[in-house]
């Protein structure tokens, strides 16, 4: 009987203390994409080193953030989209609490670095994702040690979207999920 009142009283806090522990986790905003876009790729690592752009291109390099820690890649296209890109980044944007989340990057085409800055960032290979030099806008985001990036092209209506997501963790036996 003394066991089973023991037990009784651990139970609440083993159920208690895993949800403390993914308080960041839980924080975490999942993004919603428009139902009329088409998944074409998803991917999640659980371990693997990301470059997180933080600044535009500067004497040719894209200065950056290591991380190491699981790593979530997706993207989508849209065709018949009359939505610009900066209308869909607002959108995407808009689910973000802007006190949580600290904006490291956001640029457009030539002024992130054009064709240089194209090839010193993580995108997925075409027909995934295609990127119009001439048209793209790029995001990076960071919330305590979470971090995403947004990728968002326009050529003539068709629209592409990537997004990547990547806990920033030392220790791979301590890497959390980030789905």
């Amino acid at each position: 009987m003394i066991i089973t009142r023991n037990i009784a009283r651990a139970v609440p806090l083993g159920l208690i203390f895993p949800l403390l522990a993914s308080a960041e986790v839980s924080q975490k905003v999942e993004f919603m994409v428009p139902d009329y876009m088409r998944l074409t790729f998803e991917h999640t690592s659980t371990y693997e080193q990301n470059d997180i752009p933080i600044a535009v291109l500067h004497e040719g390099q894209v200065p950056r953030k290591t991380l190491m820690g699981p790593t979530r890649r997706r993207s989508w296209i849209s065709k018949n989209d009359a939505t610009t890109i900066d209308q869909f980044a607002e959108l995407m944007l808009s689910q973000l609490d802007a006190n949580k989340y600290e904006t490291l990057l956001d640029c457009h085409d030539k002024v992130c670095g054009g064709f240089d800055f194209r090839f010193q960032i993580d995108v997925l290979p075409s027909p995934h994702v295609y990127i119009n030099l001439g048209n793209f806008r790029y995001i990076s985001l960071k919330f305590g040690s979470q971090y995403k990036t947004i990728l968002i092209s326009k050529l003539a209506n068709t629209l592409w979207l990537q997004i990547n997501e990547t806990a920033d963790e030392k220790n791979p036996s301590s890497a959390k999920s980030i789905v």
